[in-house]
């Protein structure tokens, strides 16, 4: 896929399951799981659980946050763009209310709250913030970069996911910008 700039993984085969169901899908190494009903939900369902197998692992809330924004971006481009920034538009709603200034969330912190969206949310924002400073091909560029230092589709955490972000954007002054949001991660060594 475009967005993760990554092709699915090298299994012997690949299945798409079509699942009779509006409820959303689920997603491996050698397959995925996709609801058939709902409007366009199903054509974001399908990049959200795409983007599962291609790119993780990513740490926790970048993981989803991740497959989130590539759902919204396959359901604009096919068709569905009122409904995927209806989806847009109730994250940065619920964002605003618990994060208005962006400088409150320590997504470093997130794995203490693992139940809490508020977390995933602004690594949504935060992704697409990324896209808008440093290009739409953005992740696609950090996970090359991640497949090369740490090898293909192997996990890293979230300051080693940072340290990719501020590598990939080249911004001498990325780590300012992550504390001015109150984003406590460690600088690069």
């Amino acid at each position: 896929m475009k967005c993760n700039g990554q092709d699915i993984p090298a299994n012997p085969t690949y299945t798409i399951h079509f699942l009779a169901s509006a409820g959303g899908g689920w997603a491996g190494p050698h397959g995925a799981g996709i609801c058939v009903y709902g409007g366009s939900f199903p054509v974001r369902v399908f990049g959200h659980e795409l983007t599962h197998s291609i790119a993780n692992p990513l740490p926790g809330i970048f993981g989803e946050g991740w497959a989130i924004v590539v759902g919204q971006k396959v359901g604009e481009a096919l068709g569905g763009g009122a409904d995927a920034r209806a989806e847009y538009d109730s994250i940065t709603r619920r964002l605003d209310a618990v994060d208005p200034r962006r400088n409150v969330l320590d997504l470093m912190q997130a794995d203490k709250w693992p139940s809490n969206l508020d977390y995933q949310h602004k690594a949504v924002w935060l992704l697409l913030e990324c896209e808008k400073r440093y290009g739409r091909d953005f992740m696609a560029r950090v996970l090359q970069l991640r497949d090369q230092q740490y090898g293909v589709r192997k996990p890293v955490n979230l300051g080693q996911l940072f340290r990719l972000f501020a590598q990939t954007s080249k911004d001498p002054k990325f780590y300012d910008w992550l504390k001015s949001l109150g984003i406590s991660a460690p600088a690069a060594p």
